[in-house]
């Protein structure tokens, strides 16, 4: 998506979205992000149709983790 052109590194991007300090980004904190209502021309359906698909948000889940916010989301730094 769009992250690696609005933050610098994925610490950022993850603390961005986690602002509250929980450990994890909710589905309401992303889907309210700038990333999502201005630079990504898919609509909310399909970004969270990209979450069903990828599994993010699963029943026992409260959010996405920062290792899998990395591995999804800065996968050239995944294995760094």
């Amino acid at each position: 998506m769009e992250f690696k052109k609005m933050y610098r590194c994925c610490e950022d991007a993850f603390a961005a979205l986690d602002f509250s300090g929980l450990g994890y980004v909710t589905k309401e904190s992303f889907l309210n992000s700038i990333v999502i209502k201005d630079r990504v021309t898919f609509s909310k359906e399909e970004v969270e149709l990209f979450f069903k698909d990828f599994n993010l948000y699963g029943i026992d889940s409260d959010g996405i983790n920062y290792d899998t916010f990395k591995k999804i989301f800065f996968p050239q730094f995944y294995l760094v």
